[in-house]
């Protein structure tokens, strides 16, 4: 296998918080004509609320507190920021025909709760395109964005905690699932700091040593796939862009304290100026707009002798690219 690498890590830089544009200009954007998601509350964009109204229960993303669109925050999260990006439209749920299969309270590795996880996710999408006759849409994006409630559960040192090496062989499993029924373009973003989230509340270090233990587990499982020929691994460094955010809060705008979610201040919904968390779990919109903005750079990027053509323009991308030949 031939590895290519876009460019290496990148610090997430203040050209991000300038509104420096972070893309390649739109003739080097990569042609994808589809975007086909899984993951968890960061990405669902509907799944959750919708499931809960069929089967008759409370919404898990109620409006009348500053939920938006069945979002786990107070707008678009960080995959619609990517979609308006790379011009795929808008991030349509499963469950109301969609090919977002993201559910809040995902898990990387299967567990017994009611959420479905990685591997039913992928399963499903299994499922929808054998319906169809078709294969998996060859010039699709296909992201993943799972773990981060499985990190969480190992945090607190619940029962049904995962093992971390069974996290990230979970992720690189369903990158190859993926592969084999057909995804050609795939982008595994990274498990965030959950020491960050306002709900580790005295657990921080602790929060920060699982994340970074499991990305470099998973960073270890996806270095040991083989790909099919002609595919590409995108890998977004969630930790290192949330991490950076965190280091410098107010470049980035983020004037409140990033241990006080926007929930949590009376008033400050839906607006939550200046917070980087929504709840004590979710980012802001905010916030999900530098990351959706780090992943559209991402995968925009040239081949490597083109990139110095851009020189300063992809200072926001904190990521790589792997093809196979």
């Amino acid at each position: 296998m031939t590895l290519r690498w876009g460019i290496g890590r990148v610090a997430l830089g203040a050209a991000v918080a300038a509104g420096t544009a972070l893309v390649a200009p739109a003739a080097m954007a990569a042609p994808f004509s589809s975007l086909t998601v899984f993951g968890d509350s960061l990405t669902d964009t509907g799944n959750a609320q919708l499931g809960a109204q069929a089967l008759g229960l409370p919404s898990p993303t109620p409006a009348a507190i500053g939920y938006a669109d069945g979002r786990f925050s107070n707008g678009p999260v960080w995959v619609d920021t990517l979609s308006e990006r790379i011009g795929t439209g808008a991030v349509v749920p499963r469950l109301a025909g969609g090919t977002n299969y993201s559910v809040g309270g995902a898990r990387a590795v299967t567990n017994a709760d009611a959420s479905p996880d990685l591997a039913a996710q992928i399963g499903a999408f299994a499922g929808d395109i054998a319906f169809t006759g078709k294969p998996a849409d060859p010039t699709g994006l296909y992201v993943l964005n799972i773990g981060g409630n499985d990190a969480r559960s190992i945090r607190a040192a619940n029962l049904d905690a995962p093992d971390p090496f069974a996290v990230a062989a979970a992720v690189a499993a369903g990158v190859s699932a993926l592969n084999q029924l057909g995804a050609r373009s795939i982008l595994v973003a990274g498990i965030p700091d959950v020491g960050l989230q306002p709900e580790a509340n005295g657990g921080e270090a602790a929060g920060q040593a699982i994340s970074v233990l499991l990305n470099t587990a998973l960073g270890g499982a996806l270095d040991q796939l083989s790909l099919l020929p002609g595919s590409s691994l995108y890998r977004l460094d969630f930790l290192g862009l949330t991490d950076a955010i965190a280091a410098n809060p107010a470049s980035f705008g983020f004037t409140q304290s990033i241990d006080t979610p926007c929930l949590a201040a009376p008033g400050a919904a839906p607006a939550c100026a200046g917070f980087l968390f929504f709840d004590a779990i979710h980012p802001t919109t905010a916030a999900h707009q530098l990351i959706g903005a780090a992943a559209g750079s991402l995968v925009s990027v040239p081949e490597p002798a083109s990139v110095a053509l851009f020189g300063l323009g992809l200072l926001a991308l904190a990521g790589c690219r792997r093809r196979a030949a």
